[in-house]
């Protein structure tokens, strides 16, 4: 009898220490962004990151001061200080005029752009992303010596997207249908469909 009960002590031991071993794993796991995009929360973030990346593209897209242009991009080459780099294809259209003390400003700007692990994140913490993403933005001004007015369209679209966040530990890939207003990094509307569904904010 003491024999048998040191075998079954001994089976207990052995289970309990592989349980303890794929809990440590499970842990570690999900601290590797290897979750999908969960909630509305999630997906809003993972939708403020891209608008962040288009928004960091924009900023190196050419452009002239105070004046009309349109610029035709055919494969630009970016490359991006936090890692990464993108190709955009497409074009920059405005219209800029004054009369007196009168300044009119439009900007149409309707490009593609693929993204090779883009770092939205300029921290330690990574946030990736690759696919293809349309961005389009329409933005109007009008101002003279006493007042002044501007209206905005920017949207944000694109399927098959990969995303590597570390700062969410997400793991996905998704489309994405979304607007920014107030031309605002951090204020997105719409909504973002991944491995769990999809999710509207």
């Amino acid at each position: 009898m003491k024999t048998k009960f040191m075998c079954s002590a001994g089976r207990t031991t052995l289970l309990f220490c592989i349980f303890l071993f794929f809990s440590c794993g499970s842990a570690s796991d999900s601290k590797n962004g290897s979750g999908p995009i969960s909630d509305e929360w999630q997906a809003e973030s993972i939708a403020k990151c891209v608008n962040t990346a288009c928004s960091q593209v924009r900023s190196n897209l050419p452009a002239d001061f105070e004046s009309s242009y349109t610029h035709t991009l055919s494969d630009n080459f970016y490359t991006n200080p936090n890692g990464g780099s993108c190709i955009v294809t497409g074009t920059t259209h405005r219209t800029y005029s004054v009369s007196g003390s009168s300044v009119s400003d439009t900007l149409d700007i309707d490009i593609t752009i693929i993204f090779t692990d883009w770092n939205t994140n300029s921290g330690d913490i990574p946030r990736k992303l690759n696919g293809v993403i349309t961005y389009s933005d329409h933005s109007t001004s009008y101002s003279t010596s006493s007042s002044y007015s501007s209206s905005l369209s920017k949207s944000i679209s694109g399927s098959g997207i990969n995303i590597i966040d570390l700062v969410e530990n997400i793991e996905d890939i998704f489309s994405l249908n979304v607007t920014d207003y107030d031309n605002n990094d951090f204020m997105v509307t719409g909504w973002v469909s991944g491995t769990n569904g999809t999710f509207y904010f």
